[in-house]
């Protein structure tokens, strides 16, 4: 059954219902990519970073970041990763690959203003009460806050993201994850943030370019969100789990790993890919 409403389930769900499906009802074991362990590696070294700022009100040091991130890395991986078959020879490369972009981002965002940002929280987990049931059982909104920082203008969500190339303004104007975040932000502190901020984090080649992103949500954005889950939840009930659209860029062996077992694509097109790259699988 669903836990919750969570912005990773709802951005899930709206690319695919059946991967939704799969992974967040039924909870089979999906394995992230290379670039997802990155980010959440990176995370954690931001995360121990925040720690000693909340403790000590200084930054920690760098090699403590940077250990932290490495260990999570090593930690994320073991606990699976996803490699389209014709790509597992370069496993080991793309892996080692992979610490060193970490490596890269740590030293960035160590350089970085928001290295030294004091946050009152740091990884907070929040619930609501979302006002809608599933099969009788209660289903709240959750969201782990990355960052909330105090201003003398007001409380500002902050939320680093990795990424290969540049958000546009309309992608952080219409993220479901800071609509959820804003609004349980508000019920938690009993005021409303001023701003939420994508700190994006840019993996070009030759560097890696800070950029932040703000975006801001009202209550109208709310009350759309929640009309949006009540036909979730009577979809859930009724058994519709709508797959990817066809030519989907998510519906592919080399971004989804359930594709090879997925129903809504056909036998002869398995057939075809699995031909043309010999047999194979998860690692």
């Amino acid at each position: 059954m669903l836990s919750s409403f969570s912005h990773s389930f709802l951005q899930t769900n709206e690319f695919c219902g059946e991967k939704a499906r799969r992974s967040y009802i039924f909870r089979e074991k999906s394995n992230p990519t290379v670039e997802a362990h990155i980010g959440r590696a990176f995370h954690a070294g931001i995360h121990q970073n925040d720690l000693n700022l909340i403790n000590s009100g200084t930054k920690a040091p760098f090699d403590e970041v940077l250990i932290s991130a490495k260990v999570e890395y090593k930690r994320s991986l073991e606990q699976g990763i996803f490699f389209p078959i014709e790509e597992l020879e370069n496993a080991h490369s793309v892996m080692e690959q992979g610490e060193v972009m970490l490596v890269r981002l740590i030293e960035k965002y160590y350089k970085t203003e928001l290295a030294e940002m004091v946050p009152v929280a740091t990884e907070q987990t929040l619930l609501m009460d979302s006002g809608y049931t599933i099969f009788g059982e209660k289903i709240p909104i959750k969201g782990i806050i990355d960052r909330v920082i105090e201003t003398p203008e007001g409380i500002i969500i902050r939320d680093p993201k990795t990424a290969g190339q540049k958000w546009s303004q309309g992608k952080a104007d219409t993220s479901t994850q800071a609509t959820i975040y804003w609004k349980l932000v508000e019920e938690r502190y009993g005021k409303k943030p001023v701003k939420f901020v994508f700190d994006t984090f840019l993996k070009y080649k030759r560097e890696i370019k800070y950029v932040p992103v703000e975006t801001y949500r009202t209550n109208e954005d709310f009350k759309a969100l929640l009309r949006k889950l009540s036909q979730i939840a009577l979809a859930i009930e009724n058994g519709i789990h709508l797959p990817a659209p066809s030519g989907s860029w998510i519906c592919t062996p080399q971004k989804c790993d359930f594709w090879g077992s997925c129903p809504y694509i056909s036998n002869s097109e398995k057939d075809k890919y699995f031909g043309q790259v010999g047999k194979g699988g998860l690692q």
